[in-house]
């Protein structure tokens, strides 16, 4: 359930501001992770995760796997919209990274993490 109360600071807001990049366009949009929060916005990886915290908590945000973030809802908008993603490529780079991790292989798993930010910043 989204906390329609809650006022997001400024940070928060520019946690959303990234999750929300490429809907205009009609590009994949609403996913990110805390490297790619962090990257944009210049905010610390540690800061990230207080920050989402707070939206997580409203319900504005879910963490849907380890270190995935999906926006869900901005209750300031008129209408909801569902965010999108190419599926089939994120699920690929996703099955990568679990095997490097089942094999404790650090390198495949960092190219796999790689490939989902990619996809998840719309590069894919």
């Amino acid at each position: 359930m989204v906390n329609e109360s809650f006022t997001p600071n400024d940070e928060q807001e520019q946690l959303l501001d990234v999750l929300k990049q490429g809907r205009a366009e009609g590009s994949p949009w609403g996913y990110a992770t805390v490297s790619r929060f962090s990257e944009e916005t210049g905010i610390r990886k540690q800061y990230v995760n207080r920050h989402l915290d707070g939206l997580l908590g409203a319900g504005w945000v879910t963490k849907d796997y380890h270190g995935l973030y999906r926006f869900v809802d901005d209750p300031r908008e008129d209408a909801p919209t569902t965010p999108t993603l190419g599926v089939d490529e994120l699920r690929d780079a996703l099955a990568d990274a679990q095997r490097a991790e089942a094999n404790l292989n650090r390198d495949n798993l960092e190219d796999a993490l790689d490939r989902m930010e990619e996809l998840l910043a719309g590069g894919g």
